[in-house]
């Protein structure tokens, strides 16, 4: 799937399995400096969290208990009601092109953008309350799984797709149901298939309904695009791509405002698609960047330039694991928790540094704001008691 331009680009073919061992061993050198960091204080901190953890755990598992022996069917039907609603939505969204990935639609770019960002992350907190709600039954998965397909679809986004199963898979995770669990994620695989092929007919320039693009989706995935699909899902997962381009062009002076990136100010590099990828993106509105791993490697000419970034990195992980552990220990969020947790790993390994800033600023503004409350209700109980 490589080639010597565009987007998959590597500069050369020359390179001896010596040297791509040795592009491979920057990558290493800075995931171990993170791991010892991070583990390190991990342990050091550790404390009572286990214990704490363990029985707040057990709790969920006692209330998942109680849900599926009780009246959860109304509140089953209300997390159906809310995907088959927001189903209703996309359809005419979709068909106006609005808030799908790399289309502008009928409404002002801002707007349609705006809408994305609604229902990439918006719509799955008010998933993740519903499923906190719900018991672990069959038909939340059915309900999960036939949002899953529209969701990416309407929105021409893997992304989209996934996160709604990743959140599924966590929820049956803590309540024991593992079936459900190997369901949800060979689902994701499915799911990314379908969006992927949904494309065809989304970019294709035409003007189509949503129903005949998922039934396009749905019966038009062959096995050579399977098996491209899991080539490039590799590619991606492993940055083979990336590893490869920033192990032949490390420490290029164009790539050296690493201080800028891990703050979260900009990329690494003045112009990543020019200089890593060899594309001329100027005069579009179009970015392209590189992941957090290759962004530290092409920053730098020497193993003793990776300490610091790596350091740092491993300090974002001990503050999303800390928020983390707060939200299920403290406040008992299991859902938004997983939510949180998930979005914090994947903000950070895929370089959305800024991302990754704003949500944990908006979960300390959380914190804040439940200290208040409950200071001021303990305020009013003790004015009530006297």
């Amino acid at each position: 799937m490589y080639s010597t331009f565009g987007w998959s680009a590597v500069r050369s073919y020359d390179f001896s399995l010596d040297a791509l061992i040795m592009y491979y061993s920057n990558s290493y050198f800075i995931c171990i400096v993170i791991f010892l960091v991070t583990f390190t204080v991990r342990i050091a901190l550790r404390k009572n969290w286990r214990h704490s953890f363990a029985a707040n755990e057990s709790d969920f598992k006692l209330r998942i208990a109680n849900k599926s022996r009780s009246n959860s069917k109304d509140r089953d039907a209300g997390l159906v009601f809310f995907v088959f609603l927001m189903i209703l939505i996309y359809y005419p969204l979709y068909n106006s092109k609005v808030g799908v990935t790399g289309l502008p639609g009928e409404l002002p770019y801002r707007l349609s953008g705006a809408f994305h960002y609604f229902r990439a992350y918006i719509v799955p907190i008010l998933l993740v309350l519903l499923l906190n709600r719900s018991k672990a039954s069959g038909k939340v998965f059915v309900a999960v799984l036939i949002y899953s397909i529209i969701a990416g679809v309407a929105a021409a986004s893997r992304f989209v797709g996934l996160l709604p199963l990743v959140l599924l898979a966590f929820h049956y995770f803590r309540a024991g149901r593992l079936f459900y669990v190997f369901s949800s994620c060979f689902s994701m695989l499915f799911v990314w298939f379908v969006v992927t092929t949904s494309r065809d007919l989304t970019f294709d320039g035409g003007t189509h309904n949503l129903l005949a693009v998922l039934q396009y989706s749905l019966t038009n995935i062959s096995f050579v695009e399977i098996v491209s699909s899991l080539d490039l899902m590799s590619g991606r997962l492993s940055g083979a791509q990336q590893i490869v381009l920033v192990g032949q062009l490390r420490g290029n002076e164009e790539c050296s405002n690493i201080l800028r990136y891990v703050l979260g100010f900009g990329e690494v590099c003045s112009n990543t698609a020019g200089v890593v990828y060899g594309l001329d993106l100027s005069g579009t509105s179009y970015g392209i960047g590189l992941s957090l791993i290759p962004s530290i490697i092409i920053s730098g000419s020497s193993l003793l330039d990776y300490y610091l970034p790596a350091v740092w990195v491993a300090s974002l992980l001990l503050l999303a694991q800390f928020f983390y552990d707060r939200l299920v220990v403290v406040a008992g969020w299991h859902g938004f928790s997983g939510l949180y947790l998930f979005l914090s790993v994947l903000f950070l390994f895929l370089g959305q540094i800024m991302f990754l800033y704003y949500l944990n600023v908006f979960v300390a503004c959380i914190f804040i704001v439940r200290f208040i409350l409950l200071r001021k209700r303990w305020i009013l109980g003790s004015n009530y008691a006297n």
